[in-house]
């Protein structure tokens, strides 16, 4: 009875033992699997790099064909808003004024310098000059300006260029037909046939226009140069 007990018992400590086993080895291959894992999941991300690299291309390409449009267009109305650029000119040069000859039936040029500027520039000193008039002591020569007469603004649009004078202009005028052709030519001609940019003036008092200085000659519309009221 003693050894069949024993084999009993060495029976089922062998099977303990194959059971034991049997469990350990599930083990182990939770710890390969584990180990598998952590190397894929260590590797370099190229499917990532690769993914950036072709962006980038795209990118690139992009750029190129669509480079004209993406360029960003300024409206008209914002280019017309920015100041003008304005040029500095160093230097003088000479100008004819056509003041009123002694006899006061013609304009005679008298010659001055001035400073090289842009023509709204050059005008207003040329108006400046004419307003002063001859220096003291020239007999043959008078001023056709009205004593007073200061001039207000002046604006170079294209080929026109508008004055502004104050309304000594007018109330101060001795009158009379020849007088009033010289002061209104004598303005005109003094710039049109100094500054080439320049071909008509017009001229308003107190930013207003008038039909005639003092009731003979029209001025409410652009004048350009007359030759003929010129003396040689």
């Amino acid at each position: 009875m003693a050894r069949k007990t024993t084999k009993k018992t060495r029976a089922a400590t062998g099977k303990a033992n194959n059971r034991t086993t049997t469990k350990k080895k599930p083990a182990t291959k939770k710890k390969t699997s584990t180990r598998r894992k952590n190397k894929k999941g260590g590797g370099f991300p190229w499917s990532v790099l690769l993914a950036a690299i072709l962006t980038f291309i795209i990118g690139i390409i992009l750029v190129i064909l669509l480079g004209d449009r993406l360029k960003v267009s300024i409206p008209d109305e914002v280019r017309e808003k920015r100041p003008p650029v304005v040029k500095v000119v160093k230097g003088t040069r000479r100008v004819s004024l056509y003041l009123s000859s002694s006899n006061g039936k013609a304009l005679k040029a008298l010659k001055v310098k001035i400073k090289k500027s842009s023509p709204t520039g050059e005008t207003r000193a040329i108006i400046n000059k004419l307003i002063k008039g001859p220096e003291k002591g020239s007999t043959n020569l008078e001023n056709p300006i009205p004593e007073g007469t200061k001039l207000l603004s002046v604006r170079v649009k294209g080929s026109n260029a508008t004055l502004n004078f104050s309304k000594e202009l007018y109330k101060n005028h001795p009158g009379g037909s020849s007088a009033e052709l010289q002061t209104i030519y004598a303005i005109v001609n003094s710039i049109t046939m100094n500054i080439p940019e320049v071909k008509t003036v017009s001229i308003l008092i107190d930013g207003t226009k008038r039909e005639t200085l003092v009731g003979h000659i029209v001025i409410s519309i652009p004048l350009g140069a007359d030759k003929k009221i010129i003396s040689r």
